[in-house]
């Protein structure tokens, strides 16, 4: 399972945080084990501004091995 995190202006991204808060939430199953951190106009977009998933697992496909991965 892998996860996109947009991160916001100014935000701190901590992927041991984010993980200990799926672990805590989500069957074990569910965690993400790549989390791959974006800006908001990284993210691929449909033209109604929701985020178009098929490009995204693309580009986890592609780019996967660069993300950060949980230990």
């Amino acid at each position: 399972v892998a996860a996109a995190v947009e991160k916001r202006p100014g935000a701190v991204a901590d992927a041991a945080a984010i993980i200990a808060f799926c672990r805590e939430r989500l069957a074990s199953y569910k965690v993400p084990v790549l989390l791959a951190f974006h800006t908001a106009d990284q993210l691929p977009r449909t033209p109604t501004g929701k985020i178009h998933k098929p490009s995204l697992a693309d580009a986890f496909a592609i780019e996967g091995c660069r993300g950060d991965r949980r230990g």
